[in-house]
């Protein structure tokens, strides 16, 4: 009996010590091929362009910023903050924001582009991360299943990064129910820019 234990333990310590010669053999093939992948991603291939871009002013995001979501109109404190505008509808029912990716800002596109391509969804009891296209956009949301909370972002015109997100304390919304309350036509001045 004992010498069949030695035997067992002396395989597993074999192949064990096979599996790790292998691993330490393929591994410096792997960050070699890691490190010849110099071709920019999708997202950084974005940021360059919108680097370029000029942003728009403070006059203009507020300007195109949307007067209502369905049956919800735009409550009176809009703010725009540098780059960014920001605005509830429906007494805060439901808050959107709005931000020129363009120049010194475009690296948020490029962050939202690659965690699309490479962020998996991800799901608990109490959240849930949901990377889905809508309606020929890809959105990411985060959903607080607990209190009903849903966030959502995306990029519009390959310009404008928009967050989209529910009051939890008004209104309870999955992401879908999210998607249904907003108005994707709203974002159309956002367009000629």
């Amino acid at each position: 009996m004992r010498k069949l234990i030695y035997i067992v333990i002396l395989g597993c310590l074999l192949s064990c010590n096979q599996e790790a010669q292998k691993i330490l053999t393929e591994l410096p093939n792997e960050i070699e091929n890691v490190q010849e992948s110099n071709e920019p991603t999708e997202g950084e291939k974005v940021a360059i362009r919108l680097s370029e871009i000029a942003p728009l002013s403070e006059e203009a995001l507020r300007k195109a910023f949307p007067k209502q979501l369905k049956a919800l109109p735009v409550d009176e404190d809009i703010m725009v903050i540098g780059q960014q505008v920001i605005g509830g509808f429906g007494d805060r029912t439901i808050t959107l924001s709005i931000v020129d990716a363009a120049g010194p800002n475009n690296q948020i596109a490029a962050q939202l582009i690659d965690s699309y391509a490479f962020d998996k969804p991800q799901e608990t009891e109490n959240f849930k991360i949901v990377n889905q296209e809508r309606d020929g956009i890809e959105t990411h949301a985060e959903y607080y299943k607990y209190s009903g909370k849903s966030e959502m972002s995306f990029l519009f015109n390959k310009r404008f990064y928009i967050s989209l997100s529910n009051n939890d304390n008004r209104v309870k919304l999955n992401p879908d129910e999210l998607w249904e309350a907003f108005d994707i036509s709203v974002l159309e001045p956002y367009k000629e820019y």
